[in-house]
C-alpha cells in the first residue's frame, strides 16, 4: 500500500543525504 512506499521513499531520502554512492564506496575503504 502507500504506507510501504512512503517507507521507501524516505529511506532514499536518507541515501541521498549521503554524497554519491561512488564516494561513499570511497568512504567505506578509508574506515
Amino acid at each position: 500500500g502507500g504506507d510501504s512506499n512512503k517507507g521507501k521513499s524516505k529511506k532514499w531520502r536518507k541515501i541521498l543525504q549521503f554524497p554519491h554512492i561512488s564516494q561513499c564506496i570511497g568512504l567505506k575503504d578509508k574506515l
